[in-house]
């Protein structure tokens, strides 16, 4: 049995990693919109483990700042719910 590239072996685990974002998200939030929105930042980085992904972004400035600002953005939805259930 072939065992992986460090190259693939990094994959999987980025992939691990943002399945793992995304249920704590989901059990942070419970809201679908919000958990879509940590999907689609995740994305934005794991999109650096497939070059043609990688390219696409790399050739937008703005979805290259979104991926620099993402780890605030998802501390600030998440600081956003919790004050909000704070409040309830």
């Amino acid at each position: 049995m072939q065992e992986p590239s460090s190259k693939s072996g990094r994959t999987y685990w980025a992939i691990i990693g943002v399945s793992a974002l995304l249920m704590f998200s989901w059990m942070m939030t419970g809201n679908f919109f919000l958990t879509l929105a940590v999907l689609i930042l995740g994305g934005l980085h794991l999109a650096r483990e497939f070059p043609e992904a990688e390219a696409f972004i790399a050739a937008d400035p703005l979805l290259l700042w979104l991926r620099r600002l993402s780890p605030l953005i998802v501390l600030g939805i998440f600081g956003i719910v919790l004050v909000s259930n704070w409040y309830r």
